[in-house]
């Protein structure tokens, strides 16, 4: 997804949420947040590879203009040393939507899609899902584009020592596999499961050696 596909799919969220004011200045603020020096990984490509994936599922649910702006603005605060980005992304988008006067029950959904992409919980909602296996789903990817992920999820987090940042990774790691499915619907799931428990697996392999060959 370029430029101008992010463009045009931003606009039409905007339009059919009904917000009032123009799209333009809310999204030069989500590209210049999104585009911070310290985003190695959650950064513009992260945020098109989710609307991407997302437009494949987006006829399974009844409103996707807001499942599209929970994608926008879940990462739109982003500090790796912080453990609030969830709830500060929630509180920027919360001020915005309301600033375009969008009805306060759009909003609450929202924000509480954004809150799901804590991944601290397994919502029974598919809207909350495909948002929650999207930001997921390079998990599942080759293992070149997965191999890369973990390198750029390291530098982000390179104010840590290694060796707790490979504890703290592993742990990461084995919460997913220990999920039922790492994918929670079933469009993401067909898709990545086995390739993801593979990826997964093997990384652990790696955190557990001396060399942490991809300098986790």
């Amino acid at each position: 997804m370029g430029a101008m596909h992010r463009r045009e799919l931003f606009q039409r969220t905007w339009r059919e949420l009904a917000a009032r004011g123009e799209p333009e200045p809310i999204l030069r603020e989500l590209e210049e947040r999104w585009s911070e020096g310290h985003r190695l990984y959650h950064n513009l490509e992260h945020l098109d590879f989710c609307l991407t994936e997302l437009q494949g599922v987006s006829e399974l649910v009844e409103r996707p203009a807001e499942l599209f702006f929970a994608a926008f603005a879940h990462d739109v605060v982003y500090d790796p040393r912080s453990g609030d980005n969830e709830s500060r992304s929630v509180e920027w988008a919360l001020r915005v939507l309301e600033e375009a006067a969008v009805p306060a029950a759009a909003r609450e959904r929202i924000a509480w899609l954004v809150l799901a992409t804590r991944q601290d919980r397994i919502p029974a909602e598919l809207e909350a899902q495909l948002l929650m296996d999207a930001d997921l789903a390079i998990l599942g990817r080759s293992p070149d584009e997965y191999t890369d992920y973990e390198r750029r999820i390291r530098k982000e987090y390179r104010h840590l020592p290694r060796l707790l940042y490979r504890a703290g990774r592993a742990r990461v790691l084995k919460r997913l596999l220990k999920r039922h499915a790492i994918f929670l619907s079933e469009a993401f799931r067909n898709r990545y499961e086995d390739t993801a428990r593979s990826n997964l697996r093997q990384t652990l392999a790696r955190l557990k050696s001396l060399r942490g060959r991809v300098g986790l």
